[in-house]
């Protein structure tokens, strides 16, 4: 079958960028985004190596941003670098796990190259590692001290995780046969075994097409990145490692039996991105710690952007700074042995030509009208975008931490990749991390899946952060070990990290699925949980719940201001509880997101300073994510406030969910640890 290689093209311009040029950057984003809005989005399937160079993290935050602008859908990424280090394994699929969980989708699938193959093809793999020192700058005295990022965020990064993973060519295979015809994009930025692994394998469980049937039944087109140089009329490809191959992974093969349309994409090297990060992201952005580890003994603090481009010619297609061109002969320069003898240039390469006739070539050049700032702004305006917010979070068990409890899949009908199981009537416990970046507590539903055929009770004592919630949570028989049913708890989480921890209570636990997390649909809000102005904290007159309560002490400028956090506008019904031991109505002005409710919501005399009610309910209209509840005094005395307690109006959806927001932007909850994959659930 004849293949179109789609080929990018640099364009030689540079210099200084005005804030005037950033922004028609801006409007030139803003404009694609509208296009692109309308379409269905792009499914992508990205194959990087997380490990030597910090572009492969710079791509992986550029294809969320387009998922996040519903331009793509990440259906899995594959990690494909032997990214292992002093018997320390599986870094890149740890940073490719903080980096999901950074944009809030931890259930996206990971991949990785089974440690056999370090072994199998250890030629292809020792040239990729002497590349890697041409990374530091001359005469540093620590060549790579920080060139592996991945090493650094495994260990201090709380939220990766590099247990629960997939061999990368099966979840390539089970990727693509649930994926529609024709319909996914494969973008390659790093090695090319997987690519061409896949091409090679037979039918399995998950379809009975060999490789090149599946590949051409669901692959729309593959874009791969290479570097570029032109000389005798040609493009050559001489990146070092991502088509550089002779062994496995050969660009050569794969460009002439890869059965769908190819897209080789050299542009980048003039396009520096990175340095924004520091100044416009959070420091708990993996992204933005990678290319400051990168940067840190270098003279330079801009990295090109090659792998990015490639992300985003794979989701947008001919993008509105390219123009198209045509015939042009394929060079593949292929890394050689190192060679001793030549200073500074330990590697020597040799070429193999592959003729313009061979294909129906596009060659993608930069419009001239644009500069190479221009399309680094565009670029790196995608890397720092905010992550888009999410309302919920599910952590399988097997991506927690098992305590003497074990990874089983004996039993039928679990999600994921298995379940836990208890092993010992002592001992034994689950706990997940989930982690709050905020600087306030939030108030969370749990709902631990599970499974129990002992025709009894099995109770488990549920603790966040050392501290047990409520007395042994009940988990009952269900009626078999392979019928799943839900138990449901009510925590706070802390502002910064948490543990949530299950562990039994001299009797077996039952088998544990998974774990659910949402903001509570509806819910009770202490007062002093609440934000004071001019309020005060007491706790003298008997009969509050919680802690304690808040009094008013002005007349005018004191209010109490909750915070309710919502997936989705919505009808709430509101109500509180308070004291007023006065012999007169005291009240107090509601606001919901500064637009008035009640200008004089009524707290009348309860006959005592200790003697609490709860004020009649009052509807008012919640919008999506953060609400800010205030009451105010309005010229008397306020009254004691104990809570707020909130429910959807009967006039509301009954069955509409209201799950957790975990941006770092909008201040809500990020999860620190999360499963990787299997996980069916996608972001809500």
């Amino acid at each position: 079958m004849q293949k179109t290689l789609l080929m990018w093209k640099a364009y030689a311009g540079s210099g200084l960028f005005t804030t005037l040029l950033r922004a028609v950057t801006v409007l030139l984003i803003v404009s694609s985004l509208c296009v692109a809005q309308a379409q269905t989005p792009v499914k992508v399937i990205l194959d990087a190596d997380m490990d030597l160079d910090v572009d492969d993290a710079g791509a992986l935050a550029v294809l969320h941003a387009l998922a996040d602008n519903g331009e793509a859908e990440i259906l899995g990424v594959i990690c494909n670098a032997p990214a292992k280090r002093n018997g320390n394994t599986r870094l890149g699929v740890a940073t490719i796990s903080a980096i999901n969980q950074y944009y809030q989708r931890p259930g996206i699938p990971i991949g990785d190259m089974p440690e056999s193959e370090y072994v199998n093809d250890p030629l292809n793999f020792k040239r990729y590692r002497n590349y890697g020192n041409s990374f530091a700058d001359p005469g540093t005295a620590n060549l790579n001290k920080y060139v592996y990022y991945n090493e650094y965020i495994k260990a201090n990064f709380p939220n990766a995780n590099s247990k629960a993973t997939w061999n990368g060519v099966p979840l390539y295979r089970k990727l693509l046969a649930e994926a529609p015809d024709s319909s996914v994009v494969v973008i390659a930025v790093g090695l090319l075994t997987m690519v061409e692994d896949l091409m090679y394998t037979g039918g399995d469980q998950y379809s009975s097409l060999t490789g090149k049937q599946l590949i051409a039944k669901k692959v729309k087109r593959l874009v791969f990145m290479t570097g570029e140089s032109n000389h005798d009329g040609n493009i050559h490809y001489t990146n070092g490692f991502n088509s550089s191959f002779e062994g496995r992974g050969d660009a050569e093969r794969i460009s002439l039996e890869w059965p769908t349309p190819i897209v080789i994409m050299p542009l980048g090297g003039g396009i520096g991105t990175g340095a924004r990060l520091t100044a416009e992201t959070p420091a708990t952005n993996p992204v933005r710690k990678a290319y400051e580890l990168f940067f840190e003994q270098k003279t330079y603090k801009n990295r090109p952007s090659w792998d990015q481009l490639a992300v985003i010619y794979g989701v947008r297609g001919n993008d509105i700074i390219f123009n198209q061109a045509t015939n042009h002969n394929l060079e593949i320069d292929y890394i050689g042995e190192p060679d001793p003898t030549v200073v500074g240039n330990p590697i020597k390469y040799f070429y193999d030509d592959l003729e313009a006739g061979d294909y129906n070539d596009i060659v993608l050049s930069k419009k001239s009208s644009i500069t190479n700032q221009q399309v680094a702004d565009y670029v790196e305006n995608l890397m720092v975008q905010a992550p888009k917010p999410k309302y919920s979070g599910r952590y399988e068990a097997e991506g927690a931490t098992l305590q003497g409890a074990f990874f089983a899949t004996s039993q039928p009908n679990y999600s994921g990749t298995g379940f836990a199981d208890y092993a010992n009537t002592t001992g034994d416990y689950i706990q997940w991390r989930i982690y709050n970046p905020t600087g306030s507590s939030k108030t969370v539903n749990l709902k631990f899946f599970y499974a129990n055929g002992g025709g009894a009770n099995r109770p488990l004592k549920l603790e966040v952060n050392g501290t047990q919630v409520g007395s042994n949570l009940p988990f009952g028989d269900t009626g078999g070990w392979s019928t799943w049913l839900p138990q449901t708890a009510t925590a706070t989480l802390a502002a910064g990290a948490n543990t949530i921890k299950l562990s039994v209570t001299g009797v077996y636990g039952p088998n544990v699925d998974y774990l659910d997390y949402e903001l509570l649909q509806s819910g009770t809000l202490q007062a002093e949980d609440a934000v004071f102005n001019g309020v005060t904290f007491s706790q003298v007159n008997a009969g509050y719940t919680g802690t304690g309560y808040g009094n008013y002490n002005n007349i005018n400028t004191d209010y109490i201001e909750w915070t309710i956090d919502k997936a989705n506008a919505s009808l709430v019904n509101l109500r509180f509880r308070y004291a007023n031991g006065y012999t007169t109505n005291r009240p107090l002005k509601l606001t919901v997101n500064g637009a008035v409710v009640s200008s004089s919501l009524a707290f009348n005399p309860t006959g005592s300073w200790t003697t609490w009610v709860t004020t009649p309910g009052i509807n008012a209209n919640l919008v999506a994510g953060e609400n800010k509840i205030r009451l105010t005094a309005t010229g008397v005395m306020g009254v004691n406030m104990d809570y707020l307690s909130f429910t959807s109006s009967p006039s509301a959806n009954p069955t509409a969910r209201t799950a957790v927001r975990h941006s770092l932007e909008t201040k809500e909850l990020l999860p620190l640890q999360a499963t990787v994959f299997p996980n069916p659930a996608r972001e809500r």
